[in-house]
């Protein structure tokens, strides 16, 4: 069989990985020390992991939204966390198809990553299946980073200024590396990062939004901090995010001054709080970057308040 996962993108899909087709007709990529766990453990119970039932003894719902799921389990010694997507519009589908399916993404974003130097949860496997023309369904396995806090909530309690520095500094360095490789990530927020014991340097997670592009100018770079920033406006001082920008600058290897970046993307950034926010934009909503959701739909505007509740537990 024909690999169903040859890559075309910034990175090769893993080069050790074995990929398969499995009984229901999904393709999966995974580690080769992965491959009995998922067969023996995971595929059986696939779809009680993803259904609104009863899950299997042990495994925690950590997320849930209207198509998406996110859980922790622990099996043969590895506690991994199992993300499912699904799509029920055909649009949304075809162009799953076009560019390739959020779990698949998150696997090849996360070895790209990984490939310049930064830090990310190890991933185990990834899978997708077809119906029609499009891709229904895509699924992401990685391992949990053990004593982990959002880079939120380890800002709110961490005092040490000289951590607070660090962590700071190597986000804005790791974003300067993805911008360097022309990589975008349109789903930035100080929830999407990690902080581990085992590792200061933050994690970086929640890589599906991150796609490879022929130019990424200034106003697409400013976006993303504005974002971050927007995402840390209670959790850090002035100096501080002067430290974040004057990182990314450095690594970035982009001229011009640091208010001169600072400041646009502090605008930007105030400006999200007050927006009717839609598409991507309006993703940056979770607990740690007080952005409110709303949706727009011909002229029609509303809060998804019953969104933002499934999306905004603490411990995700």
């Amino acid at each position: 069989m024909s690999d169903p996962f040859s890559s075309s993108g910034f990175t090769r899909p893993g080069r050790d990985a074995e990929s398969f087709r499995d009984e229901c007709g999904i393709a999966w990529i995974c580690e080769p020390k992965v491959r009995v766990l998922l067969v023996e453990e995971i595929l059986p119970n696939l779809a009680r992991l993803v259904s609104d039932g009863e899950l299997p003894p042990g495994a925690e719902q950590v997320k849930r939204s209207l198509y998406r799921r996110v859980l922790r389990w622990e099996r043969r010694g590895i506690d991994f966390y199992l993300k499912a997507h699904e799509l029920k519009r055909a649009p949304r589908r075809w162009g799953q198809k076009l560019r390739g399916s959020r779990g698949v993404n998150e696997w090849r974003m996360t070895l790209a990553l990984r490939e310049l130097g930064l830090a990310t949860p190890r991933p185990l496997a990834a899978g997708e299946i077809q119906a029609g023309l499009g891709i229904a369904r895509s699924y992401y396995l990685c391992e949990a980073v053990p004593e982990s806090r959002t880079l939120t909530g380890a800002l709110v309690t961490e005092r040490d200024p000289a951590l607070r520095r660090r962590w700071l500094e190597s986000v804005g360095r790791g974003l300067g590396s993805l911008h360097r490789a022309r990589l975008h990530h349109r789903d930035l927020h100080a929830n999407n990062l990690l902080v581990s014991g085992e590792d200061p340097d933050p994690r970086w997670i929640d890589l599906h939004s991150l796609w490879r592009v022929p130019f990424l100018g200034r106003a697409a770079r400013l976006k993303t901090l504005a974002k971050l920033l927007s995402s840390l406006d209670e959790e850090i001082e002035a100096h501080e995010a002067k430290c974040l920008v004057e990182a990314y600058l450095a690594q970035a290897q982009l001229h011009g001054s640091i208010q001169s970046w600072l400041e646009p993307a502090l605008r930007r950034g105030a400006k999200l709080q007050a927006v009717q926010l839609v598409s991507r934009t309006r993703r940056c909503m979770t607990g740690g970057s007080k952005v409110a959701r709303r949706k727009t739909v011909r002229g029609r505007s509303w809060y998804r308040r019953d969104e933002v509740d499934a999306e905004t537990p603490w411990n995700w």
